[in-house]
């Protein structure tokens, strides 16, 4: 029960996790939930930047929640939180912030990245964050597809439907598309935009590795986003290849924030 006379704090959280053994965000959630409630000895709620799939990974999710805790040492906070976690889970910052900061109305941007291994054989070290596409692809002609998806868009195409998606509008904005070679037959595609619908960016993914397979022209690419059909879209990517890696605000990295966002 909140007591609203008392003082009130709105905690900020860095959060970075492995999501191989978890449901998707709902379990990870409840797991962060019960340690917080345990340590702080009151009810705790809290409220993410972005619901990740099963299997999906992160390296700075953005998490907050508030508490009447009157005086708080945050960086015994971390530490206390750090114990308790399961060891796929760690919180890389901690700090307070107003009252009025939420982690998702206040985004203006996200940026994933999905990392994929054409090699013959992929390291074990990568199988659990990389997806392992044994077969040679036309980088040249992938990058020349990514001009397709960039911008303001209807993005229904790419849009896996379920029972409880449902949405007002399938338009959404991509601001930057970029596939980077890492060597030795690795690359990551990294997307940045507002927002994004039910496994976009993964289908975005495996829509480029049709296309660099020769599985998809450029023709049919061209044409993609106005037939709003996900069935001439490419498969949908596996999700231990993606990872939630950064969220911008308005107040914070500036120099790194899309123009279109500010």
């Amino acid at each position: 029960m909140w007591c609203w006379d008392l003082p009130v704090k709105n905690i900020k959280i860095l959060l970075s996790y492995d999501g191989t053994p978890f449901l998707g965000w709902g379990e990870i959630e409840t797991r962060l939930c019960s340690v917080f409630r345990k340590v702080l000895r009151e009810n705790i709620w809290l409220q993410g930047s972005s619901r990740t799939d099963r299997g999906v990974h992160a390296k700075e999710q953005v998490i907050n929640f508030f508490t009447h805790q009157k005086n708080l040492n945050l960086n015994r906070l971390k530490w206390s939180f750090n114990q308790l976690l399961p060891k796929e889970i760690s919180i890389m910052d901690i700090k307070e912030v107003p009252l009025s900061f939420h982690p998702t109305l206040d985004a203006a941007a996200k940026q994933y990245s999905y990392y994929l291994c054409t090699q013959p054989i992929q390291l074990p070290e990568h199988r659990l964050f990389s997806w392992h596409v044994p077969y040679q692809l036309d980088v040249k002609r992938m990058k020349e597809t990514i001009q397709y998806f960039v911008g303001t868009q209807d993005f229904e195409a790419l849009c896996n439907q379920r029972a409880t998606s449902i949405y007002s509008s399938y338009v959404r904005v991509i601001h930057s598309l970029e596939i980077i070679e890492l060597g030795n037959g690795r690359f990551c595609i990294e997307v940045v935009g507002k927002s994004f619908l039910y496994k976009m960016v993964r289908n975005l993914v495996g829509t480029l590795v049709c296309v660099g397979r020769g599985k998809l022209s450029l023709d049919k690419i061209c044409h993609l986003l106005k037939s709003k059909d996900r069935t001439q879209a490419g498969i949908t990517a596996p999700p231990h290849g993606l990872f939630l890696n950064k969220i911008f605000y308005p107040s914070e990295n500036q120099e790194n924030l899309p123009k279109e966002s500010l």
